[in-house]
């Protein structure tokens, strides 16, 4: 619920709830059953036949996830080497003369965005891959639970604050990944090389962080076109799907 580190302690403190191992459960639970012939003090409860454990699950964390971990599939890969680094400083120079030519001709020239448009193909196999990460996870669940799958509806009024400083991380971290490319000017060539690496690992540690970035809630309408045609139940609770 917004709430850093909430859930680990107070499960550590044994207050609201305790781990379990769902395979326990895989033969179902009993509930208590109380006989309508015995009047109310001389009642014993008896178990009855078990039943199938029901689970809610929030899986707004699993979509995160999946969308953080698969972030380098968006990955624009003439960041990757040094001719497409060529390339792209090209198209930056490019760019840049222009915005340059727009300024001097127009007292009011419109700023062009740096955000790369993602090609469908590239789109369309990162959005499987996180689909399948989530639908997989829910049929493991489905094995030993009945799932009903709920998602995030509108934002509470109290955490509008928190959701606008996620914003912000969001649009920075986009921000860092469509980056132009830093110029390097060495000589010396073990440096270049070292530098160059560099480059690369901290763009990909961009894409992973960016994740979907624009195109999370295309990853969610067709994760819920996934969930019907899978016939796994779901809904959209009217705020936090953990409160509701």
């Amino acid at each position: 619920m917004g709430v850093n580190q909430l859930l680990a302690k107070l499960l550590d403190s044994h207050a609201v709830g305790r781990c379990i191992d769902l395979r326990d459960y895989e033969h179902g639970v009993s509930r208590l059953q109380y006989s309508s012939n015995e009047e109310p003090p001389l009642k014993r409860p008896r178990r009855g036949p078990p039943q199938k454990l029901r689970l809610a699950i929030d899986v707004s964390c699993w979509v995160y996830k999946a969308c953080q971990g698969f972030g380098d599939i968006l990955a624009d890969e003439r960041y990757l080497d040094s001719y497409g680094r060529f390339k792209l400083l090209q198209e930056q120079e490019k760019r840049e003369r222009e915005q340059q030519q727009s300024s001097d001709n127009d007292a009011n020239p419109a700023q062009s965005s740096n955000t790369r448009k993602i090609p469908k193909e590239q789109l369309h196999t990162f959005t499987t891959k996180c689909i399948q990460y989530v639908i997989s996870r829910l049929k493991q669940l489905q094995v030993v639970a009945d799932v009903l799958v709920v998602f995030d509806g509108q934002t509470p009024p109290i955490k509008d604050k928190t959701v606008k400083q996620r914003m912000h991380r969001r649009k920075e971290t986009l921000r860092q990944r469509d980056a132009p490319v830093e110029t390097n000017n060495s000589s010396n060539e073990d440096e270049n090389n070292e530098n160059n690496t560099a480059a690369v690992k901290k763009r990909l540690q961009a894409f992973r962080r960016a994740g979907a970035g624009n195109h999370h809630a295309h990853v969610l309408d067709c994760l819920l076109l996934e969930l019907r045609s899978e016939q796994i139940p779901f809904l959209v609770s009217p705020y936090e799907s953990d409160g509701q």
